[in-house]
């Protein structure tokens, strides 16, 4: 998005968000805005334009099968599918900010959210 692009949507907030407003208010309101908005160009400006480092490939040994399994809510016709991640080991940093290796014992977790059809039948 430009900054002409960007400048103009913000103009366009100004005028919605002013319409109704005494004159007070409308100058308080554009002046928080403006501030909003410079500070955003700001940030832009000083964010540093590193390039994203591409992904490395995982090893061959890391691919896993993937072990799946269908449940239906008991006397339902809700169905919802599990997914295994398998054990294993992560690095994560500790909150003195070194590396601390941690084991992961494997754990079945839904594909996807929970769907309303499955919330409603607990609510």
């Amino acid at each position: 998005m430009s900054g002409a692009t960007i400048a103009q949507t913000g103009r366009n907030l100004i005028d919605v968000l002013l319409r109704r407003k005494s004159p007070r208010m409308r100058n308080s309101i554009r002046l928080s805005i403006t501030v909003a908005l410079v500070g955003c160009f700001a940030l832009c400006a000083i964010a540093d334009d590193k390039p994203i480092p591409a992904p490395t490939a995982a090893p061959a040994e890391a691919k896993l099968p993937i072990t799946t399994d269908k449940i239906t809510i008991p006397k339902t016709v809700v169905e919802f599918t599990l997914v295994k991640l398998p054990a294993g080991k992560i690095t994560i940093k500790d909150k003195d900010g070194k590396d601390k290796e941690v084991e992961i014992k494997p754990i079945w977790i839904g594909q996807t959210e929970v769907t309303w059809d499955e919330y409603d039948i607990y609510w």
